[in-house]
């Protein structure tokens, strides 16, 4: 798993040197799209045009990670596209334009492509036609109707009359053959299904559109889903869904609000018949929306606003004495909960059905999937947005009780995500900062145990999101009270927590508390050491960063307390050692907290816990500890403590069958680490028993079938002979050559490589 950190470690830098400041390879873009009018339909021909494919592909996926770069050329560059979709006569060559367009939009994204796309009226027709007359199933071409209805979806939106264009159509109308079209990608299995929904909504958006074709879709749309609830493995309702979530996104609320109540129970009985994870996102977001469509639109003035704050002065002022008092002067916060002019002048009434809405939307919270939880976050935000400040606060009491120890990692996550997106639009309420943050703060804490590994990373990160939210959506005065607590439990999370992605996610929302509020304890020098780079790697933010900030007694003992009661108890015996290591770095700030506090706890709780992770990291903490007090604590404090309890620790481990069975290489590595330690610490324990029971362990270990145990078994020798066997004493000398004797005898009889492999490293 360290080898792993280092990796990372190693990709982060890679990445950052190879970060561009421009598209720099726009002409031989424009040269590859000029190219395609060249290339023959031969089958030399159809070579070339593959290398070129995959040339282009491979340029334009290295701006993947920095997609905004291609915003100055995509005019240039799609200009180019459409030229040759309008030039060339062959439909093969169109086909090769429109693969390289969607490569352009797999990289930038269909909706900023569609604004950037031309908008000529005469495209409209000749798109319609291309697109009816290729097959919808075929897989072999499918970017050209990707592109086809994106590009119609630009033309759409032009005010003309398209009933000019009926004159060469019998059957149906320019606007029916629309429709049909439309319906007809929403019901494709490929990603033309994704902007065939983008079109339908902006066409059913136009005022002549929608005043002939808006009832008939969502006719058609009730009639596919009923259709799709019979057969519950059908994947049919995905486009259906889809479209109907963008049309409620771009419709008019008064042509909607007569259909809700129908479109509503239709898409509450599907979610609860089929659970795939885009029926639940598609369904969240439906309902989310048709809740919007039964309030109405209004100015909110319950919710939580404050003036612009200023980056410069939070920075400027950090170590003024008074700092607080002058920014509670300076920010005048407006929309507190008891301002009179909020909703009290009229009595809203709550249609049944947005309770309704609200009940999947907070069901949706606790989805299996997290993108459904996202979606559903976003959803209750601006649900309550609408409503007043009465039934709004019920609907955050309804969203904490979600966090409880009952409930699982789904409900903790979505909660969270519904916290930050309520602080974003300030209708979390200050007045209820007291209740939520110390659930935050278990959030940012929160793992637990799943077979041989944990869940809970994505609580964590949520968690952080929660307080980069807080700290953008409420004055420093407002804060102030929970700054300290914040800061330690983000910095925790930043410098212990295995997931890299919860080290980063917490170290950015430090990062801007520092900078928007101004109030955690010496924020500008942490997050100067605590950074995106230096937090990658797990074994330099254990070892070196938290070192750092640990050096300010405000986060000292919050750290040490963190890694003793949660981190050495970990699953991962990885974390564990790690663990051990880091505490006895931190013992050099606080010797006397270690010795009157972690050792005890170490002795009286982990080392008689019946759980094998616990046991083990307690037994490697206390060697690491024994050590580092030695070095760093008062004199002889081991002794006048500790010392009963550490010289019979090996000794109550046998009595009590510890360190028999099949599952023990863990802790016997723990124990010839302890014995190692424990010499090196010079413990007066001379001429006791207790050296006959570690010397016996050694010799169980030394022949042990795995190498690591038979490794740290020979250092523990070593470091005991070096302490304990250097006299010259006759009793001494001869319990010397008793050992080597013994060992070369066995090392000879041995049958098994390990045994012999054993005993001649210990004697070496």
């Amino acid at each position: 798993m360290m080898a792993d950190s280092n990796e990372e470690y190693d990709e982060d830098n890679i990445r950052k040197s190879c970060l561009r400041d421009k598209f720099e390879e726009l002409d031989e873009i424009i040269e590859m799209i000029d190219n395609l009018l060249t290339i023959p339909l031969t089958e030399d021909g159809f070579r070339i045009a593959e290398k070129a494919y995959e040339d282009f592909k491979y340029i334009v996926n290295q701006y993947i990670e920095q997609r905004v770069l291609l915003d100055k050329c995509l005019s240039q560059i799609l200009t180019q596209i459409v030229t040759v979709i309008r030039v060339s006569p062959e439909i093969e060559t169109k086909h090769r334009a429109f693969k390289y367009l969607y490569l352009i939009t797999n990289v930038r994204g269909y909706k900023i492509i569609a604004r950037h796309l031309p908008h000529e009226v005469t495209d409209m027709y000749h798109m319609l036609q291309l697109l009816e007359s290729l097959d919808p199933t075929d897989t072999s071409n499918w970017e050209t109707r990707y592109g086809a209805i994106l590009w119609l979806s630009t033309l759409v939106i032009l005010p003309f009359d398209m009933t000019k264009f009926d004159n060469g159509c019998a059957n149906l109308s320019f606007m029916d053959r629309f429709v049909k079209l439309c319906m007809t990608y929403l019901m494709s299995t490929d990603a033309c299904r994704k902007v065939a929904a983008f079109l339908t909504s902006r066409f059913l958006s136009r005022t002549d559109a929608r005043e002939l074709h808006l009832v008939p879709f969502l006719h058609w749309f009730i009639e596919k889903i009923n259709e799709g609830t019979i057969q519950v493995e059908s994947w049919d309702r995905f486009g259906p869904l889809a479209g109907l979530a963008a049309v409620l996104k771009h419709g008019a609320r008064e042509d909607l609000l007569p259909y809700g109540s129908q479109l509503l129970e239709c898409v509450v009985r599907t979610v609860n018949i089929n659970n795939y994870p885009l029926t639940s996102k598609y369904a969240i977001k439906i309902m989310g929306r048709i809740g919007l469509v039964f309030l109405k639109p209004k100015v909110n003035k319950w919710k939580y606003t404050q003036k612009r704050q200023n980056l410069e002065y939070n920075l400027a002022n950090r170590n003024v004495p008074g700092q607080f008092q002058q920014m509670k002067e300076s920010h005048h916060v407006t929309g507190e909960e008891g301002d009179s002019d909020s909703d009290n002048d009229e009595d809203m009434e709550i249609p049944s059905e947005v309770e309704i809405v609200i009940e999947e939307l907070v069901k949706g919270l606790q989805n299996k999937n997290s993108t459904t939880r996202y979606t559903a976050a976003k959803a209750v935000a601006r649900v309550i947005n609408r409503l007043d400040q009465e039934y709004g606060d019920q609907v955050v009491c309804y969203i904490l009780e979600l966090m409880n120890l009952r409930n699982n990692e789904n409900s903790w996550h979505g909660s969270c995500l519904a916290l930050a997106e309520l602080a974003r639009r300030g209708l979390l309420l200050p007045s209820r900062l007291r209740d939520v943050i110390p659930l935050v703060i278990k959030a940012l804490d929160y793992e637990e145990l799943r077979g041989f590994a944990s869940v809970g990373d994505s609580v964590r990160d949520s968690a952080s999101y929660v307080c980069w939210a807080f700290s953008r959506a409420y004055s420093p005065e407002v804060m102030e009270p929970y700054s300290r607590s914040l800061a330690v439990a983000l910095l925790t999370v930043a410098c212990y927590d295995r997931e890299v992605h919860c080290r980063r996610a917490a170290a950015s929302a430090f990062q801007e508390s520092v900078g928007r509020l101004g109030n955690f304890p010496h924020g500008i020098y942490i997050i100067t050491t605590a950074d995106y780079f230096t937090l990658g790697n797990r074994i330099n933010a254990y070892t070196d960063v938290s070192l750092k900030i640990a050096q300010y007694e405000e986060y000292t003992e919050a750290f040490i307390n963190h890694l003793l009661k949660r981190k050495a108890r970990n699953w991962d015996p990885n974390i564990r050692t790690l663990t051990s290591k880091t505490l006895s770095l931190l013992a050099a700030r606080a010797p006397l907290y270690m010795s009157y506090c972690a050792m005890p706890m170490l002795l009286r709780d982990y080392t008689r816990s019946e759980d094998l992770n616990t046991l083990h990291g307690g037994i490697l903490a206390l060697a690491e500890l024994v050590l580092a007090i030695r070095s760093y604590g008062p004199e002889h404090i081991l002794d006048r403590l500790h010392k009963h309890e550490l010289e019979y620790l090996i000794a109550r481990f046998n009595q009590e069958n510890v360190l028999k069975g099949s599952c023990n290489s863990m802790l016997l590595m723990a124990c010839c680490t302890f014995i190692s330690n424990c010499s090196q610490a010079q413990l007066p324990f001379h001429d006791r028993p207790v050296i006959d029971e570690w010397q016996q362990l050694i010799d169980e270990c030394v022949c042990h079938p795995t190498p690591e145990v038979r490794e740290l078994a020979a250092v523990a020798l070593q470091n005991l002979s070096l302490q304990y066997y250097s006299d010259d004493t006759e009793a001494v000398i001869l319990k010397r050559n008793e050992i080597v004797e013994r060992y070369v005898e066995l090392m000879m009889a041995a049958v098994e490589q390990a045994s012999r492999m054993g005993y001649a490293h210990a004697l070496g």
